[in-house]
């Protein structure tokens, strides 16, 4: 298969529930460590200066280095998520990359950014998917929902920790997937090509996948 190069940007916001922030370093390790050195990932936090880059995207080449970071991060407790939102949207928006995704780990408190904000991101095939660890009721819960369906990605309510690795794997191997799809189809020529010299459009093959 050829497979496409991605880009991951990881959003970390504290989770006030006992050990919410183990969780969420475990699961932001295990999405590093899964993907490939052809793929660029960064991480952005709230540190002492605020919103902030832990490191920015990059190629993942040195996976030790990323995993250190990340498990040596010292997190505050962001008011909103729309500067954060920016910030990944920036950085993500030049990348020469196929794919684009944030996962934005919280408790949902932070103010919920503006739809048009999600909408420019989705605009720009960056897709953002949520994972919502010990959320402080359902209006809190409705956000970090909100931002995934918006921005078409998937929304998770984590109950168990037990379940984040295989959370923050899945999406980053959605990176490396989503552009190869294995299905029967009919093509239908549209218009001519070199390439279809002495194929009857009428009666064009069955193919089985395509990029």
């Amino acid at each position: 298969k050829v497979l496409p190069n991605g880009a991951l940007c990881l959003i970390m916001h504290p989770c006030e529930i006992p050990q919410g922030n183990t969780w969420a370093e475990e699961i932001g390790v295990a999405a590093i460590k899964a993907l490939s050195p052809r793929d660029f990932a960064g991480v952005l936090y709230y540190g002492m200066g605020g919103d902030q880059w832990l490191f920015k995207l990059q190629p993942v080449a040195n996976k030790n280095w990323m995993v250190a970071q990340i498990r040596n991060m010292q997190n505050g407790d962001m008011p909103t998520f729309d500067q954060m939102l920016r910030m990944a949207h920036q950085g993500l928006k030049p990348l020469d990359a196929a794919l684009k995704h944030v996962v934005l780990i919280s408790d949902g408190d932070p103010s919920p950014p503006p739809d048009a904000l999600l909408n420019t991101i989705a605009k720009d095939r960056i897709t953002i998917s949520t994972v919502a660890i010990g959320t402080h009721g359902p209006a809190n819960q409705g956000t970090m929902r909100r931002m995934a369906s918006v921005g078409r990605g998937r929304f998770y309510d984590v109950q168990d920790p037990a379940a984040l690795p295989q959370i923050f794997l899945k999406e980053a191997t959605t990176l490396r997937k989503a552009a190869v799809i294995e299905e029967k189809f009919q093509p239908r020529p549209r218009t001519y090509s070199e390439a279809l010299k002495g194929f009857d459009p009428a009666q064009m093959p069955a193919l089985y996948g395509y990029v």
